[in-house]
C-alpha cells in the first residue's frame, strides 16, 4: 500500500472527537509504514468551520481530498489558508453515462473552482469511462505537451460569445510558441445558435496621470 484516504465524517460524533480520531488514525498509519502518503478528505462545510480545527488536522495530511467544485468561504477561511500549499485533489461525482466527461470539462472551464493537482473521477460504467478517456485524450491530442493552462485573462486573444467575452472559459498558452487554445461554453444549441468571435487584447499603454489605462477584455475561446 502506497497511500491512504482518510474522509472525515461526523455522523452524529462530536467535532473534536472526529478530529482526534482522524489525526490519530494518520499519526499511526505513518508510524507503521514511514513513506506513506495520507491523503486527507475534507468535509464539505469544511471551510465554513470555525477556528482552526479543520488547519490543524490537515498539518497531518500530504494532500487534500474535496469534494466540492467551488467551496464557499463565507464567514469560514480561504482554501489556500486551510490547505497550506499541499496538493489538492478534486473528487467529481459521475452519476450518468455521460456525467464523468462532463464533470471533467466543467472542472476545467469553471473559474470559482479550486486549482485541483489532481481530478478523481469514478465513472458509473464502462460507456461513462470511455466516453472520459475520449474526451481527455483528445484534448491531449490537440493540446500536445507544450501548452499550458491559465486564466483566460491571461491569454493574448479573447474569443467573444455574440460580442461579450466568454464567461466560463481556460486557456491554453503555448511554452514555446505563440499558439492559444481556449476551451469554454457555449450554451449553443440547434434552437439557440450563438455566435463565437475572436479579438486581440488592445495594446498596453504605460500608465500616467494624465492617461487613463485601458481593460483589456476577458479572453476564451471554443471547446
Amino acid at each position: 500500500m502506497k497511500g491512504l484516504i482518510v474522509e472525515v465524517e461526523a455522523a452524529g460524533a462530536p467535532p473534536e472527537v472526529v478530529q482526534f480520531a482522524a489525526a490519530s488514525l494518520m499519526v499511526k498509519a505513518r508510524s507503521a509504514k514511514p513513506g506513506l502518503h495520507v491523503s486527507l478528505m475534507l468535509p464539505d462545510d469544511a471551510l465554513d468551520r470555525p477556528g482552526d480545527a479543520m488547519k490543524r488536522l490537515v498539518a497531518y495530511a500530504d494532500s487534500v481530498v474535496l469534494r466540492r467544485q467551488a467551496p464557499s468561504a463565507a464567514g469560514g477561511q480561504p482554501l489556500a489558508d486551510l490547505v497550506a500549499g499541499r496538493p489538492i485533489v478534486q473528487r467529481l461525482a459521475a452519476a450518468s453515462a455521460p456525467g464523468a466527461a462532463r464533470a471533467f470539462l466543467d472542472l476545467l472551464v469553471t473559474t470559482t473552482a479550486p486549482a485541483a493537482d489532481l481530478v478523481w473521477i469514478d465513472p458509473p460504467d464502462a460507456a461513462s469511462l470511455r466516453e472520459l478517456c475520449a474526451s481527455y485524450q483528445f484534448l491531449a491530442r490537440v493540446l500536445g505537451t507544450g501548452f499550458e493552462m491559465t486564466a483566460p485573462e491571461r491569454a493574448p486573444a479573447a474569443v467573444m460569445i455574440d460580442g461579450k467575452p466568454a464567461g466560463q472559459a481556460a486557456a491554453f498558452i503555448g511554452s514555446g510558441t505563440a499558439d492559444v487554445a481556449v476551451l469554454l461554453r457555449t450554451g449553443a444549441t440547434r434552437a439557440l445558435p450563438r455566435t463565437l468571435s475572436v479579438a486581440a487584447p488592445p495594446p498596453r499603454r504605460c500608465r500616467s496621470p494624465a492617461m487613463t489605462p485601458r481593460r483589456a477584455p476577458a479572453a476564451g475561446r471554443q471547446r
